[in-house]
């Protein structure tokens, strides 16, 4: 996620809009690493092989949401 914070920085006769970038960064887990990755590749093999992936992917979010 990227959240932008706008600032009005007052300088004496001027005045400065200054944007900071703050960037949260999100840890993942190895489970969920090949979720994203499963899901990917069901996106580029479709038609082909979709059916068994779906079946994976499906399997990886089960058993992520049993461990939570």
């Amino acid at each position: 996620m990227i959240f932008y914070v706008k600032k009005l920085a007052q300088y004496p006769k001027d005045d400065y809009l200054c944007i900071v970038k703050i960037i949260k960064v999100m840890k993942y887990t190895e489970k969920e690493k090949e979720l994203i990755e499963a899901i990917r590749n069901y996106r580029k093999a479709y038609p082909n092989g979709a059916r068994e992936l779906e079946f994976y992917i499906m399997d990886l979010v089960y058993e992520l949401m049993e461990n939570e």
